[in-house]
């Protein structure tokens, strides 16, 4: 009995622990909110560029081309030039890199064909 009653204290020790570490139940609900809107978030942008986010996993297939004359709206166009100009804040942000990992896999496949010709 007397164990028992050190193993709940201890236990109860290392909620209370953890909840003053990480801010308790209410900041692990933040979180978890802030995780589902990043989610809705990717899902928009997945809809207007399917390139644009499988590209920060695996921006090769992007890179090792020649830079596209134009840039065309939800084309691998604005995907090469966001990757550009945005790619190192966006995998600055805690636990991006994960999410997308999981949503797309280590090296997910994309259109990448950007027009090199004039409109």
């Amino acid at each position: 009995a007397q164990a028992d009653l050190a193993q709940t204290i201890s236990e109860d020790a290392l909620e209370k622990i953890s909840d003053e570490i990480t801010g308790g139940a209410a900041q692990r609900a933040r979180v978890e909110c802030q995780k589902t809107l990043v989610a809705e978030y990717f899902d928009l942008l997945d809809a207007k560029n399917p390139t644009m986010l499988p590209s920060i996993i695996n921006p090769v297939p992007l890179k090792t081309q020649d830079p596209p004359l134009f840039m065309e709206r939800g084309r691998p166009s604005e995907a090469y030039f966001t990757l550009n100009r945005c790619n190192r804040l966006m995998v600055r942000v805690p636990g991006v890199e994960q999410m997308l990992t999981a949503r797309y896999g280590d090296k997910p496949q994309y259109d990448c064909y950007m027009r090199q010709d004039c409109i």
